[in-house]
């Protein structure tokens, strides 16, 4: 039989396994699924920066303007962009790079720095898997840094003229 302490003890347990797996769950689902779904509507399926899809050979997720869940539209559609993996990538590497812009997007260097590894992560796991959309290129590291390289300053011009005047335009508001 279990004692009283033991009962308590696994009740612990218990709720910090569900916290746990709640808060991975919440960091990997960056929107709720009707939400994503309308932002991806709204962008035709197409990265609303570059145009590419997976039938162009890119994978596409949504991405939040602002992170913090501390923001009420935090799961909204204007808060969300569409946009190839490589390129939201490049959306954080801007940030990381122009660290006093930080505060716009409601994370922390550190905080940054995980998205960032977390997306490469991510990003290299998709194309190990497809290798088919490699083409002639072998190395999975080289193909990415490749498409990376051919599109930062599209994507710089883009984090620039329309996600940074859009999120100052919301920081002024508050």
């Amino acid at each position: 039989k279990l004692k009283h302490e033991d009962k308590n003890f696994a009740f612990i347990i218990f709720q910090s396994l569900l916290f746990l797996t709640l808060s991975v769950f919440l960091a990997f689902t960056a929107f709720s699924p009707h939400i994503a779904e309308e932002i991806k509507r709204r962008a035709g399926y197409r990265s609303q920066i570059s145009g590419k899809s997976l039938s162009d050979g890119y994978f596409c997720e949504c991405a939040h303007l602002n992170h913090s869940r501390d923001n009420t539209n935090y799961d909204h559609p204007t808060n969300g962009v569409y946009v190839t993996i490589e390129e939201h990538y490049l959306m954080h590497k801007y940030f990381h790079e122009h660290n006093e812009s930080l505060h716009l997007i409601g994370l922390t260097r550190e905080q940054n720095r995980w998205a960032l590894h977390k997306i490469a992560t991510r990003m290299r796991e998709l194309y190990r898997e497809r290798r088919d959309l490699l083409g002639d290129q072998l190395d999975v590291d080289s193909f990415i840094q490749d498409r990376i390289n051919r599109m930062k300053d599209p994507v710089y011009k883009y984090v620039e003229t329309v996600m940074l005047p859009i999120l100052l335009n919301r920081s002024m508001e508050i």
